[in-house]
Order: C-alpha cells, then sequence, then structure tokens
C-alpha cells in the first residue's frame, strides 16, 4: 500500500471516529459556514447576531444546511429592490434594514428548499416552528404575502425608523444595523 494511500486511510478512519464519538455525546459537529454565510451573520445588528448564530445552529442540528441569502440590507438596497417589485417594503420599513432579519433555504441531500416551496413543505421541516419557539417571527405568516424564506426579530420598524432619523439625521447616512435598539 502507498504511502498517500495509507494516509488518506487513517485521516478518514480519525473522522469517522471522531463522528461516532460526538454522536454517542449527543452532541453535533457544527457545519463550517462559508465567508458568504459568515458575512451575513456578522453584518446584524450585535444585539441579535448571537441569537441568529443560535438559529442556524438549532437548524443544522436537525440536519440541514443552511444557505443564507439575505441579511442586513442598506437603505439604498432596500430602495433599489422596492423599484424591482412593488411588494417589497420602503426602505426603513424592512427588518432587514435594521440587521434584524435573515431569508434562508434549506438543503438535505440533494432537495434545497427556498422560497418557491410551499408552506407546507416549510412546516413539514420543523425549521418555522422550532424559530418561533426561541422567539422569532416566520415570514411563512405574514398576512397577504408570504416569505417563508424570512426569520426575524419582531420590532416595529415605524418606531426603528424615527429612532434611525433622530440618531443619524440624514436619511443616505443611516446605517440600520447600528441603530440603538433597547
Amino acid at each position: 500500500m502507498s504511502k498517500k494511500l495509507t494516509y488518506f486511510l487513517f485521516g478518514i478512519s480519525g473522522i469517522l471516529l471522531l463522528i461516532i464519538i460526538f454522536k454517542k455525546r449527543g452532541k453535533i459537529i457544527s457545519f463550517v459556514l462559508s465567508k458568504e454565510q459568515e458575512y451575513y451573520l456578522s453584518e446584524l445588528h450585535p444585539k441579535y447576531e448571537d441569537k441568529f448564530r443560535n438559529l442556524v445552529t438549532e437548524i443544522q442540528k436537525k440536519g440541514y444546511r443552511v444557505i443564507i441569502t439575505s441579511g442586513y440590507r442598506s437603505f439604498q438596497k432596500q430602495a433599489e429592490l422596492k423599484k424591482q417589485n412593488p411588494k417589497n417594503a420602503s426602505p426603513g420599513l424592512s427588518t432587514h434594514n435594521y440587521g434584524i432579519a435573515i431569508d434562508l433555504s434549506l438543503q438535505i441531500g440533494a432537495t434545497i428548499i427556498t422560497k418557491s416551496n410551499s408552506i407546507e413543505k416549510w412546516l413539514s421541516t420543523g425549521v418555522p416552528q422550532m424559530a418561533k419557539k426561541m422567539g422569532f417571527f416566520w415570514g411563512g405568516d405574514f398576512k397577504g404575502y408570504h416569505d417563508p424564506v424570512h426569520f426575524e426579530i419582531d420590532l416595529d420598524t415605524s418606531k426603528l425608523l424615527a429612532r434611525a432619523k433622530q440618531q443619524f439625521g440624514d436619511i443616505s447616512k443611516i446605517k440600520g444595523n447600528e441603530v440603538l435598539i433597547t
């Protein structure tokens, strides 16, 4: 047997041993997030970043790979999205503008659960129910417009916008993920 093959087999054996040890202890090996996924989480409002990280970890424990597609969004980016789709919230009225919302898809095996999947499909994952127990509002419960990939901290964006204007003055200078949230 060649040296490369020997090292490879030892490596695989070690990984399998770690998996067995962690499973026996009832723990799960945390999935490493890509730089992009990590960036989305790091840009969230500092008061709630850990809460969102815990949500991602709990989803991973259910066996899903989490694909974060949106997090903090500037007012300018929100204005662009509003132009593309009038159903989108106006700048300052989206929880994304304050870093208190993420959009995510789920992957298990070859199956990816996205915005285009039904509310029933999302509910069958157990993720919305778990997120609600953790204190999140789920976009699948929006009245009239269902957004099943959306999970947020349910705060009044009108009040946040007023606070942002008071804190930053000019609306073009507002950094929503830096707004003081009490």
